[in-house]
């Protein structure tokens, strides 16, 4: 049974992506709900708070199924960056209007604590696609796995955005087949050259300052 919180955040992500986070009021969240307004200050405290929670809601369902895909014991290391990726790819087309407004609207007040969350999500997703190289590719990528992230993470972004705001209607499996072979052309190109751009440092002032 899913409890009134999470019927609440659930209720304010179909809101904020028909309306946009600015336009979304907290009365009509509630009233979404079906509580009163001032219910569901007993859950938060403002809307900046409702937002954090629907982001960590979010975003902990992504890594939660993506911590699954890593404990099938069945798969190879390729085979769970391959499903991760595409069920990454997937979830986002199912939340395309949320999504969009968060990119559009730049939905996320400036707020201190929101921000720091969005940091500490970045900088997992640079942590997870480095230890998904090293698990698929082996230990002697390592001179260039920050930058191999950084890449894959780029490329991740942009095909985002064109399936977001471009509209654009991609067979996500193919696209799944499409990077994890130019990641393929980009780990034999690297190892060839021997040459890397970032280093261990990099990242450790990225977690340490960013």
């Amino acid at each position: 049974m899913i409890d009134k919180k999470t019927t609440i955040i659930e209720n304010a992500i179909k809101l904020f992506a028909a309306k946009g986070y600015h336009s979304t009021s907290i009365q009509e969240i509630a009233d979404a709900s079906g509580i009163a307004k001032g219910t569901l200050y007993n859950y938060f405290e403002s809307k900046d708070d409702v937002m954090l929670s629907v982001l960590k809601y979010y975003s902990g369902m992504i890594m939660a199924e993506v911590e699954k895909i890593a404990n099938d014991p069945s798969l190879t290391p390729k085979e769970v960056f391959w499903r991760q990726i595409h069920y990454q790819l997937d979830e986002c087309v199912k939340h395309r209007d949320f999504i969009e407004m968060h990119i559009r609207e730049y939905a996320v007040p400036v707020n201190e604590e929101i921000n720091d969350f969005l940091f500490s999500i970045r900088s997992y997703r640079i942590q997870w696609l480095s230890n998904c190289f090293r698990a698929v590719y082996g230990k002697e990528i390592e001179p260039f796995v920050l930058d191999l992230a950084t890449m894959m993470n780029g490329i991740l972004r942009e095909y985002l955005e064109y399936i977001i705001l471009d509209k654009k209607q991609f067979d996500t499996i193919k696209l799944t087949k499409y990077i994890i072979n130019r990641m393929d052309n980009l780990v034999k190109a690297l190892r060839n050259s021997g040459e890397y751009f970032l280093e261990h440092s990099d990242l450790v002032d990225f977690l340490k300052n960013g």
